[in-house]
């Protein structure tokens, strides 16, 4: 028993159990990227094994609190923040085993009772029967491997229901056959896709809010057929259109009547169409697993099952639908129907919810979503209560222990999306554990004897040694037209008219300076172009739009759209994508970019996104020449507060705001063209200042004063950056050069260049904080809730955390400072989009700054411990019998700041990582879902345990494996970040327009440190038996 004990409870123990944890879910976030939610579930979250891994895990913590005495006086921090994790494990499974979550969807006008589950279940449901006769809860069964045998007594007579196959990725067939049933084959429309749907006689069938029933009686549908005398009928109480496919032609069928259903007829309920394709006369339908290619849009898994009575048995295949008992198979037995149902599992409340009203607000003059809710209301017949409420994203409705979530919405804004909870148990301890693990960290931080405190402690030399190489790509070469006369006005005399407000697509109002920059970086992917600003281009484009339209400034992606094109270099003009000698100008991408669209993501070829992308470009290009970007006039009382451009005179009422609006931005550069031969722009900026005025009149927003377009204009004048790449990186540089100086000759100091390059750093880190600042007051939210703002300020995380532990070496701040000039120049490459966007309802919550902010700025301490520790690999690939005495003196001091950078790093990341569940709970009702994201955060938190617990693991730690770990380390968050937001499936991404590539010198850079590592090993090795020198 001691020996078995010993053995739960060892540290060696405790690193295997993490390994393994760790790699199970990194392995489970590619098996959901590349086979589905269930997939994932089935194979690792909600398997057996699992289960008892965390209950080993638990065990093994509760064991070495007692054994190393974690709860007496002098170690009680760090005992509590470890029992924490046992306590976050109970919450979990009470969660798992005594939660419930389902989601509730609400027609405005109409009621509803009804959760549909997250996990699946076989239901058996009698005709009109409010809850199911029979549950089968298939959750957590592997359907291809589990059976099920279950029976149910109706009218007295048992019914067996067996489990006889499962077929994933199903797609339908229909066979003739002799002897079969009467068959229909309808195609169900949907915008440019369609699908081919079979209907069984005296079976109903729904799918995306139409129902069909085919020669049933008592079971009516949206749209009613039946067989009569060799000719189908239709019947629907709702008003139908139909029109013939060779005609454009209207008519409408009266409802309540019977009309023919005939072939090659397009016909039309709401928003639904569909399309009468054959009848099968005599035939049987059957599922078949799909092609592998095959798109998953239309496929669903099959249930088959053998329903066994008295005299028969009858075989079936149940698809899997989401929309609960309404819509699943019907089966005569006898006089009674019975209705299975292969789906989400169903619970019914003990109250009900009544949709008054949803309210979707947009941003002004804008599609995006600012905020939706829902106006309920509860009604509780059995303890008498009605109550009304207001569900909107962040704000809950709770109830009995429920609680619903503002969820998503139907496509005509007049039904509700509502998620729901029950798990007070299982939140409770959450949260306890949660508040445990923070404070035990808090006060493991702030104790005398905690291991942060000993290291701080230490004595270190002010001197450390550091070799590293510092890759810079730029790919910023001057582009000269030549041969292109166009009008190109001054950088000085653009200045007015940068000032001018517009409305973006997305509803904010900002200054032309803005949507210019933006304009040019998406076109060009630079900054600037040939020279010029963006402003010379973006008026140049307005003031010569035919002369522009030969300028080589569209950014092709890939060699194969440049040979498409039959152009040369990585530009072409908007010219170049149009076949001139056509009358009109043909497209000539328009069938390339059809045939990209009419695939699903998945199967796109590297060609068909990068005509996408170039399309995209195309449009923005000219969008610009056709004036659509500058929405510079608000309309009074518009209750949508949006801004028009020119062409958009007629949406105003009054005829002279539309001939005003018609007429001014013309004006406007016909004036200019004039200031430009003559000098004189009077007359062009007497028209900007009646636009002023014509703004602040008519807007009902409140436009940006002058302060606030100022500091846009000067935080994209400044780009400050990218200005601070080279600051920090040539800084850096410099000092480590000197402090390779420093190894070969010793009595070379680099004291005072120490305390000059702290001094120097801090006006560009002091401006970086300002930038970040102009950021947050421009977007009006904290700077970080995209790919861009979050590399900015890991950025400046980084560099905090730098000055932080610069008292300890002179290295620690050369080493931030290069790490920070690294990740911003990743920040700008060009497939990272630096527009300042609104934020997405969900987003809009302070458990966003809370969370981001402490979880990315996790992120710089652990690169500075990662860049300390390809110090020390240089280190030990330099070290001889010479150097080895002073060598060494320097790698226990860097390794010991390297563990003080660590150690915040996964307090902070930890810390981050609980807000976030508390957010993500206070937001849609459940604390951790296994996304892609939120696991690789925990894969992260385990990994750097792991490197912090390698010190009490007998035989693991010595200064080249910790260091090692460090640098290597680094790599789970290089995944959580990147490899999570731009290539894992998931609710947190930050790839916008381009895809992320992998960066080319990413796989020079891993082969380098490998080739470091190995080389500092045998190093290591060679010289480990040999006497010091020195």
């Amino acid at each position: 028993m001691k020996k078995i004990a010993e053995l739960l409870f060892s540290m060696k123990t405790m690193a295997v159990l993490v390994t393994v944890f760790a790699v199970s879910i990194a392995a489970a976030t590619f098996i959901e990227n590349d086979f589905g939610t269930e997939m994932a579930r089935q194979k690792v979250y909600n398997a057996s094994w699992f289960e008892l891994l965390l209950l080993l895990i638990a065990v093994n913590l509760v064991g070495n609190v007692v054994t190393r005495k974690l709860y007496r006086q002098a170690k009680w921090p760090v005992g509590l923040f470890h029992l924490a994790f046992v306590v976050i494990i109970a919450g979990a499974a009470l969660t798992r085993y005594l939660g419930y979550e389902g989601i509730m969807h609400i027609r405005e006008g109409e009621s509803s009772r009804m959760l549909l589950g997250d996990g699946r279940a076989f239901q058996v449901w009698a005709k009109n029967s409010e809850t199911p006769g029979l549950t089968v809860d298939l959750s957590y069964r592997n359907l291809q491997r589990t059976g099920f045998t279950e029976s149910l007594l109706l009218n007295g007579k048992e019914i067996r229901f067996r489990k006889t196959g499962f077929i994933p990725r199903a797609v339908e067939t229909v066979t003739d056959q002799p002897g079969g049933d009467t068959v229909l084959a309808v195609i169900l429309l949907s915008g440019n896709s369609r699908e081919t749907v079979f209907i069984e006689n005296h079976t109903t069938f729904h799918r995306a809010g139409l129902s069909f029933s085919f020669n049933t009686e008592g079971l009516p549908s949206l749209v009613n057929i039946r067989l009569q005398n060799g000719n189908l009928y239709l019947y629907s109480d709702h008003t139908m259109h139909v029109r013939d496919m060779t005609s454009p032609a209207d008519s409408f069928l009266i409802p309540g009547e019977w009309h023919p259903f005939r072939e090659r007829k397009i016909y039309r309920l709401g928003e639904q169409r569909f399309v009468l394709k054959q009848l099968h006369p005599s035939a049987a339908v059957h599922w078949i697993t799909a092609p592998h290619s095959a798109s998953d849009d239309f496929l669903v898994d099959v249930l088959q099952v053998d329903i066994i009575s008295e005299n028969s048995v009858r075989h079936v295949e149940i698809p899997f639908v989401e929309e609960g008992p309404g819509t699943g198979t019907v089966v005569g037995m006898g006089e009674n129907q019975l209705i299975l149902t292969f789906g989400p599992s169903l619970h019914i409340l003990p109250f009900s919810v009544y949709l008054h009203d949803f309210n979707l607000e947009r941003y002004p003059g804008s599609n995006s979503p600012a905020s939706y809710a829902s106006q309920v209301t509860l009604t509780d017949e059995e303890r008498n209560v009605r109550k009304d409420y207001r569900i909107y994203m962040n704000n809950i409705m709770k109830y009995r222990g429920y609680r619903f979530y503002q969820s998503s919405y139907d496509r005509d804004e007049k039904g509700t999306v509502l998620s729901v909870n029950r798990d007070m148990p299982g939140t409770m301890v959450t949260y306890a554990g949660y508040f445990l693990l923070v404070a035990g960290m808090l006060f493991t931080f702030m104790h005398p004897r905690s291991r942060f405190r000993t290291l701080l402690r230490k004595d270190g030399n002010r001197n450390g040694i550091i070799l590293a190489g510092f890759l810079v790509l730029s790919s910023a070469q001057g582009f000269a037209q030549e041969g292109n006369r166009v009008l190109l006005p001054e950088k000085h005399q653009t200045t007015n008219f940068g000032r001018v407000l517009v409305q973006s697509g997305q509803g904010r109002i900002r200054p032309v300076h803005s949507l210019a920059a933006d304009m040019v970086h998406k076109v060009t992917r630079r900054d600037r172009f040939n020279g010029w600003h963006p402003m010379q281009i973006f008026l140049g484009m307005h003031l010569d739009p035919y002369g522009w339209q030969s300028v080589k400034m569209i950014r092709i992606p890939g060699t194969e759209v440049a040979q498409f094109l039959g152009t040369e270099g990585p530009y072409a003009s908007f010219a170049d994508f149009f076949d001139l000698e056509k009358d009109p100008p043909r497209y000539r991408l328009t069938e390339q970019v059809n045939r990209a669209y009419a695939k699903s993501p998945g199967e796109r070829t590297r060609f068909d996104k990068d005509i996408l992308q170039v399309d995209e470009r195309v449009n923005v290009v000219y969008m610009t020449f056709s004036g659509q970007f500058l929405r510079m006039f608000p309309q009074e009382n518009d209750p949508d507060h949006a801004w028009y451009a020119s062409h958009q005179a007629e949406f105003f009422s009054s005829g002279e705001d539309s001939l005003f609006v018609a007429n001014l931005a013309g004006a406007y550069f016909e004036a200019f063209r004039e200031g430009m031969q003559t000098g004189n722009f009077s007359r062009a900026d007497e028209l900007l200042q009646y636009l002023k005025v014509y703004q602040e009149e008519k807007s009902t927003l409140d436009i940006p004063g002058p302060f606030r377009i100022r500091l846009e204009i000067l935080y994209h004048e400044w780009n400050v950056f990218k200005k601070l790449i080279p600051f920090y990186g040539i800084t850096s540089l410099l000092f480590l050069l000197l402090l390779l100086v420093q190894v070969v000759v010793p009595r070379f100091s680099v004291a005072g260049f120490s305390r000059a390059v702290k001094y120097f750093l801090l006006p560009g880190f002091a401006i970086h904080t300002l930038g970040l600042a102009a950021r947050w007051i421009i977007a009006g939210h904290a700077p970080w809730s995209n790919g861009y703002e979050s590399m900015i300020y890991v950025s400046w995380a980084t560099m905090l955390a730098g000055f932080l532990f610069s008292r300890r070496t002179a290295v620690t701040l050369a080493a931030a400072s290069l790490l920070a000039a690294l990740t911003l120049f990743v920040a700008h490459l060009s497939w990272m989009n630096p527009e300042i966007t609104r934020l997405v309802p969900v987003l809009q919550s302070y458990w966003l700054t809370l969370h981001v902010s402490v979880i990315t700025a996790s992120y710089g301490f652990f690169g500075l411990s990662a860049i300390l520790g390809l110090v020390n690999m240089i280190l030990f690939a330099l070290e001889n019998a010479v150097n080895r005495k002073r060598i060494d003196t320097r790698l226990l001091e860097l390794t010991r700041v390297s563990e003080l950078s660590l150690l915040p790093g996964l307090f902070l990341l930890t810390t981050g990582t609980v807000l976030g569940a508390v957010w993500a709970n206070e937001s849609w009702g459940r604390y951790w879902g296994w996304d892609p994201k939120e696991t690789w955060s925990l894969v992260t938190i385990l990994v750097y345990t792991f490197i912090a617990h390698m010190r009490l693991i007998p035989g693991m730690w010595n200064l080249y494996r910790f260091n090692l770990a460090a640098m290597a380390g680094f790599g789970s968050v290089l995944m959580t970040y990147f490899g999570v937001n731009y290539y894992l499936s998931g609710l947190h991404s930050y790839a916008g327009g381009d895809s992320a590539p992998v960066p080319g010198f990413l796989y020079i850079a891993v082969a380098g440190i490998i080739f470091l590592a190995l080389l500092a090993l045998w190093n290591q090795k060679r010289f480990a038996a040999e006497p010091t020198g020195d």
